[in-house]
């Protein structure tokens, strides 16, 4: 997902959608910023929104899909439908005809045309199966054994290089961070993540982002135990702000709400107007509805301004120790809001106070940072790439009993989910063994994710 609010731009890749209407987001790559976007149930005809919405599949779309594009026209709106997610789960069993689809489809206002017209259904001859990867309950038991195997192999990779890794760590000179979190940072994200997605759409191991047009879905899940996920660490949620500074949170898609930026200001700035008019009802007042959309406007500005005002303090402690008055004198702000600025950062765990000073306690990356951050990011590159020379064919080999490949779905359409099992695998393992930090470690208040901010020169070649 790419959305821009005036001069921020926010960052979500491999967005996991669900009937209802929510995402969970993944991974950004350089090579694709504008990245899946689900319009579920906007701008939608009263005849439309009438329909049965399913919760039998997860999926996620590659490429954009306007807010204009009518509702038919959509794909991730077509598979939200109850009845268009119980004809997918029909069609693994094998292609069906015509006369079929069309009785399936009764009671929509979905048409076959509409589905083979959005890539969610493919011709056979005179019979029409799945047009996407859809993974079903037996799949995934299979994907997690898979990767299971090949996560520990992608691991061992980066264990046998662990003290040329940890010597370049030690170079960092904020020592106050456990070394553990700048591994699982520039590692488990920025590199595994994001540059193997680069990586392996460079090699074509996998069907490139969408950048223009109207995206399609690239895969779908049966829905799974909300532990099902626990510990596999491929989910990356990031907003970039108009000085370069991104706020990162990376973690797994299991923990229910990330206490972090840019997650907070997200969460605030999409919960506000429920809350807000309901709690105005609550004291009989009913807000006009020329006035919502100005209360709003300014809402956001406010939630933004609390995103940037947080980045800039930990800006400040990149360079070491401060007190809370230098801190306000580094930000112009007034000592009362500077407190308060503080004590919410305290609060998420992103600063600690000793005596009268703050200093930082999640990783900060600035452009003084760079050698180190590609010196690293260098070695993983040339890691994951001999590895995905010597195992991507035997990957697909193994992959070659699931329902996407039975259905002749290529494999590249599905190795976007397949690596993120992969590498998200390698990822638990690395914290397990202790050369990563755990985002479920007891001494982390808010778990399931470790936070970050960097600046983009860190990344750019």
């Amino acid at each position: 997902m790419n959305r821009i609010y005036r001069n921020t731009v926010v960052w979500a890749h491999g967005d996991e959608c669900r009937g209802d209407g929510s995402c969970k987001h993944g991974s950004v790559s350089k090579a694709a910023i504008v990245v899946f976007i689900c319009v579920l149930g906007l701008f939608v005809p009263s005849s439309v929104r009438a329909q049965a919405r399913g919760d039998l599949l997860n999926w996620s779309t590659n490429g954009p899909i306007p807010a204009s594009t009518p509702q038919l026209q959509n794909p991730s709106y077509l598979l939200s439908l109850e009845s268009v997610q119980e004809l997918a789960l029909e069609l693994r069993r094998g292609p069906r005809d015509s006369a079929y689809i069309e009785t399936a489809l009764d009671g929509t206002a979905a048409s076959l045309a509409d589905l083979v017209a959005t890539r969610l259904l493919s011709k056979a001859g005179d019979l029409y199966a799945l047009g996407f990867p859809l993974l079903t309950t037996e799949d995934l038991s299979t994907v997690k054994d898979i990767s299971e195997r090949f996560g520990r192999d992608l691991a061992d990779v980066y264990l046998r290089r662990r003290t040329e890794i940890e010597g370049i760590l030690t170079r960092y000179p904020m020592k106050q961070i456990d070394q553990r979190m700048l591994a699982y940072v520039l590692l488990g994200c920025f590199s595994l993540d994001w540059d193997g997605l680069d990586i392996t759409q460079e090699k074509g191991y996998r069907t490139p982002f969408l950048t223009e047009g109207v995206g399609f879905v690239h895969w779908a899940t049966q829905q799974q135990p909300p532990d099902f996920l626990k510990g596999v660490y491929w989910g990356s949620h990031n907003e970039s702000l108009d000085n370069d500074i991104v706020l990162t949170s990376f973690g797994d898609h299991t923990a229910p709400m990330r206490i972090a930026f840019p997650d907070l200001y997200w969460r605030l700035s999409q919960a506000f107007p429920d809350v807000m008019w309901q709690a105005a009802l609550s004291y009989g007042v009913e807000v006009p509805e020329e006035l919502r959309s100005p209360i709003l406007r300014i809402a956001r500005r406010v939630f933004r301004e609390l995103a940037y005002r947080a980045a800039d303090v930990m800006v400040a402690l990149r360079e070491g120790e401060k007190t809370a008055d230098e801190i306000g004198a580094a930000l112009g702000s007034e000592p009362g809001e500077t407190r308060e600025l503080l004590a919410l950062l305290e609060a998420v765990q992103y600063v600690q106070q000793e005596s009268d000073r703050y200093r930082a306690a999640i990783p900060i990356l600035l452009e003084e940072d760079r050698p180190l951050v590609q010196d690293l990011l260098g070695l993983s590159a040339e890691l994951i790439t001999t590895w995905l020379e010597e195992n991507y064919e035997p990957l697909k080999a193994e992959f070659m009993r699931t329902t996407p490949v039975g259905h002749a779905v290529p494999f590249e359409d599905t190795f976007y989910y397949v690596w993120h099992y992969v590498f998200g695998t390698a990822n638990r393992i690395l914290v397990e063994v202790g050369m990563f930090a755990d985002p479920y470690g007891a001494d982390r208040k808010h778990q399931g994710y470790i936070p970050v901010v960097w600046h983009r020169s860190v990344r750019s070649e």
